[in-house]
């Protein structure tokens, strides 16, 4: 949801708009930084999800801890628009937003609320490309067997 949308006083999210003004969430979405810019080099030689790996792991931790999903589970894969400088960027000529980060999401079918997800970094991380998409479902459902 782009930032116009989340201010439109029809379709928009009602909870931000009584906590910030659009500038001031502006201002705080270019100003967050969600890593330790000194040390990222280190860590981005071992993980090139370095940048976010804390955050997304804190969240992913969070949701599995405070959220009780349905029985069921739904896997797919989305891809976020992006068009900055990422190794792992991936060009889908097929979607709307060509280029982005794609993600494999386990959600909720109930309330598509995501409960998993794993991004896709590219070959760098997994030596064989075959059977991408089976592996990706097997390691999220694999979170929530036993």
């Amino acid at each position: 949801m782009d930032v116009k949308m989340v201010f439109d006083h029809l379709e928009g999210l009602q909870l931000v708009r009584a906590c910030f003004s659009r500038n001031r969430f502006c201002h705080l979405l270019t100003s967050m930084r969600f890593d330790d810019k000194s040390s990222r080099t280190q860590r981005r030689e071992r993980d090139i999800f370095a940048p976010i790996t804390d955050i997304w792991n804190e969240f992913q931790t969070n949701v599995q801890k405070h959220y009780a999903p349905c029985l069921d589970i739904t896997i797919d894969e989305q891809l976020v628009p992006f068009r900055g400088r990422c190794r792992f960027l991936q060009y889908l000529p097929s979607k709307p937003d060509k280029y982005g980060l794609k993600i494999f999401w386990a959600t909720d079918p109930e309330t598509n609320y995501p409960i998993a997800g794993i991004p896709y970094l590219g070959k760098a991380e997994r030596t064989r490309a075959t059977n991408l998409g089976y592996r990706m479902v097997i390691d999220l459902v694999d979170r929530f067997a036993g």
